[in-house]
């Protein structure tokens, strides 16, 4: 089964930044206080 060249890089670019803006979002969620990650769990 062979894939275009130029598509699986275009998804792999897609896939990469996605994961990049997640690995964000969890890293500002580890780096906040507890009381922080409590209020925003319940409040957001």
């Amino acid at each position: 089964m062979a894939m275009d060249p130029s598509k699986a890089v275009k998804e792999y670019k897609v896939d990469l930044v996605a994961s990049q803006e997640e690995n964000k979002m969890l890293t500002k969620i580890v780096n906040m206080t507890p009381m922080k990650r409590l209020y925003q769990k319940f409040f957001s």
